[in-house]
C-alpha cells in the first residue's frame, strides 16, 4: 500500500506541535501536575473485510499510514497522560496565549476584537483546543470533554472566540457546557490542560456527557441510523458519488436517515439515542455518533480511498464501542462504495 500523504507532511508536523503545549511552558508556568497518568491498553481490532486495506491509496493529511494500520488492528497502545499547567499574568491576543517567550496558539483563526478592551479575569481555565477550532468533530470530542475537566479547576471557563459551528449551540444545551467566549483577555491566573490522550480520565468524561444527553432526550430512537453527508464534502476526494444508491441500500437494511443539513442537534440526538449501529462518511459529522449511540454499539465508517482516517476508532476504544469500515473505489471527483461489500461488512457487526 502507498504510504504517501495527501498533503505535505510539514502541515501534519506543525499541527502535532501546536496540539501540545510548546517547549518551555514548564519553566514559564507557576505549577504543573498530572491529573491522569498515561496508560497502556489492549485494543481490539476494527471490523473490516479482507482486502479493504489494500484499497487505500492515501491517508488524511494529519495522519500517516503506519498510524492508521496500528489503529485498525488489535494491539497494546499507549494513551497519553492528562496534564495541567497553571500560569500567572498571561494574555490572550488574536487566538494566542502569550506569556514571556511562550506563544501558544489556541485557535486557527485570529479572533479580532476591534478596539474593545481585553476582558480581565483574576482566574480562569481554557476549554478550547487548536484542533477544535478547525474541525467540528474535534470540538465535540476534545473541547466538550475538556470543558468537563476544567470546570473544577477555576471559577470561569473560557472559550477562545471564533465562528461557531452550526450545531454547536444545540450540543452546548444538550450537554450542559457553560463557558465564556473571549477574544482578548488578561488573566491573573490561567489553567491549561494537555488532554489529547484517550486515557481512563477521558473515558469517564465521555461517559459523563453521554449520561447528560440521556437525561434531557426522552425515550429511545432508531436502532440503525445513517448519518447523511451534507451538500458539500468539505475536502477533496470525499464526495460519495453513489450516495443515493448507498442510502437506498441502507434504508432497505432497516436504517433511518439523519440529515445534519436539515436537522438540529436535538433532532439528531432523538433519532440516534441508543442506536446499536450508526453509519457515516469519514469526517467531522461522525461526531454526531459519540453521545447518543448505545453502550456497546458500532460505528461503521465509509472511507474515501484517498483520505483514509480512523480517528473515531480511538474514541470507540475509549468508550467500549465497536468500530468498522469500508474503503471506497476511486472515481472522478470522489469515490464510490460497493453496496455488496457494505452489506457484507454489516454482517460482521455484533448483533
Amino acid at each position: 500500500m502507498p504510504q504517501t500523504l495527501s498533503y505535505p507532511a510539514l502541515r501534519s508536523a506543525v499541527l502535532r506541535r501546536v496540539f501540545r503545549l510548546p517547549s518551555g511552558c514548564a519553566e514559564l508556568c507557576e505549577r504543573s501536575w498530572t491529573i491522569s497518568p498515561a496508560e497502556d491498553r489492549l485494543e481490539r481490532a476494527a471490523l473490516f473485510l479482507d482486502g479493504e486495506l489494500e484499497k487505500v491509496r492515501q491517508v488524511q493529511e494529519d495522519t500517516t499510514m503506519d498510524a492508521e494500520i496500528r489503529r485498525v488492528n488489535s494491539g497494546t497502545r499507549r494513551h497519553a497522560e492528562t496534564r495541567a499547567y497553571r500560569f500567572r499574568d498571561i494574555q490572550l491576543v488574536n487566538g494566542r496565549l502569550i506569556k514571556g517567550a511562550m506563544s501558544y496558539r489556541v485557535s486557527e483563526l485570529e479572533a479580532h476584537a476591534g478596539g474593545a478592551e481585553p476582558l480581565v479575569l483574576p482566574s480562569a481555565a481554557v476549554s478550547s483546543t487548536f484542533m477544535g477550532s478547525i474541525y467540528f468533530g474535534h470540538w465535540l470530542r476534545d473541547d466538550a470533554t475538556l470543558n468537563v475537566a476544567v470546570q473544577s479547576l477555576a471559577p470561569v471557563t473560557i472559550h477562545v472566540a471564533r465562528k461557531p459551528y452550526s450545531h454547536e449551540a444545540g450540543y452546548r444545551e444538550l450537554l450542559s457546557l457553560p463557558e465564556q467566549h473571549v477574544a482578548r483577555g488578561r488573566f491573573g491566573e490561567l489553567t491549561l490542560l494537555e488532554d489529547w490522550g484517550q486515557n481512563e480520565y477521558k473515558r469517564r468524561r465521555y461517559q459523563e456527557l453521554r449520561a447528560r444527553l440521556r437525561q434531557v432526550v426522552p425515550g429511545s430512537g432508531h436502532e440503525r441510523v445513517y448519518l447523511k453527508r451534507g451538500r458539500t464534502s468539505g475536502a477533496r476526494g470525499r464526495d460519495l458519488l453513489n450516495a443515493a444508491a448507498i442510502e437506498a441500500t441502507l434504508v432497505q437494511q432497516g436504517f433511518a436517515v439523519a440529515d445534519p443539513d436539515t436537522m438540529s442537534a436535538q433532532e439528531i440526538a432523538a433519532l440516534a439515542k441508543d442506536a446499536k449501529l450508526m453509519v457515516g462518511l469519514e469526517g467531522s459529522h461522525l461526531a454526531h455518533t459519540i453521545y447518543p449511540i448505545a453502550d456497546g454499539g458500532t460505528i461503521l465508517v465509509l472511507q474515501p480511498p484517498y483520505r483514509f482516517n480512523n480517528v473515531y476508532k480511538d474514541l470507540a476504544d475509549a468508550v467500549g464501542l465497536h468500530y468498522a469500515f469500508v474503503v471506497g473505489d476511486p472515481g472522478e471527483g470522489g469515490f464510490t462504495i460497493d453496496p455488496e461489500r457494505l452489506k457484507r461488512t454489516l454482517d460482521l457487526v455484533p448483533a
